[in-house]
């Protein structure tokens, strides 16, 4: 038995859209699930903008702020008045000794994670250092990448793992820059055990003896986090310059280098 409950009734005029209701939800949808996404893009994104927010992390204070800087900028190593220059001639005047204070002569420049400028700062020091009149030698300990020699244009065929193997003499492998009162220690041809070769009493003797002959001696390590290298070296220096990229430098990876 079938029973009719209501007639069916043919429409009078053809359905439509309701086009304000459709954009009205639509919006809503797409705004709530933006703001969504925002938030969870933003707690996924552990990277520091603000030099605050890195002085926050290290419990340090920052000693220079260096900005940005284009090719221009960065390959020109005389007669600059740029905010650039001028935050390296800041962080050399900050390093020098204070008065009735016994100089901090070498210096390790290192950084959490690689790609932060790192040699670029140990490069651009030793210049700033040596418009100051110190006599300045840069060492590249960085002997898997090694970029130093790249930056002050000089070749790479040894160095550093040459003087501590024992093939070569200090004299012949510490070069000339072309900013008088800047030397170079290349790092030389890779080496099988570089935290071994970092931490060996020839090493420590090195160290020593550039001490006595220059005003800073300035290590170029590699990253922190990368590698072991660096912990070979640090027992054998007297201050620490930790390069932290705005924008790159992870709050993880600078909690870690601060446990370290």
């Amino acid at each position: 038995m079938i029973t009719v409950i209501e007639p069916a009734v043919a429409p009078q005029t053809p359905s439509t859209p309701r086009v304000s209701l459709n954009y009205a939800m639509g919006f809503v949808v797409g705004l709530v699930g933006g703001l969504g996404l925002a938030l969870i893009f933003e707690s996924q994104d552990t990277a520091l903008y603000r030099s605050e927010d890195i002085e926050a992390v290290t419990e340090l204070n920052a000693i220079a702020r260096i900005p940005k800087a284009n090719r221009k900028q960065l390959g020109n190593r005389s007669n600059d008045f740029s905010s650039f220059s001028d935050a390296f001639e800041n962080l050399a005047l900050n390093l020098q000794p204070a008065k009735d204070q016994p100089p901090k002569k070498v210096l390790l420049v290192m950084s959490a994670e690689p790609n932060q400028g790192k040699s670029m700062i140990a490069h651009r020091l030793a210049l700033a250092l040596a418009e100051l009149g110190n006599k300045v030698v840069a060492i590249d300990c960085d002997v898997r990448l090694p970029k130093l020699h790249s930056l002050f244009e000089l070749p790479n065929d040894r160095g550093l793992t040459n003087l501590l193997d024992g093939d070569a003499k200090l004299q012949d492998v510490l070069q000339a820059s072309s900013v008088e009162g800047v030397k170079l220690l290349a790092s030389g041809p890779p080496s099988a055990h570089p935290p071994k070769l970092l931490g060996s009493p020839q090493m420590v003797n090195l160290i020593d003896g550039l001490k006595r002959d220059f005003d800073f001696v300035i290590l170029d390590t590699p990253a922190m986090l990368a590698v072991a290298d660096i912990t070979a070296v640090i027992p054998n220096v007297d201050s620490v310059l930790l390069v932290a990229r705005r924008c790159h430098t992870r709050r993880e990876s600078l909690r870690s280098v601060k446990k370290c």
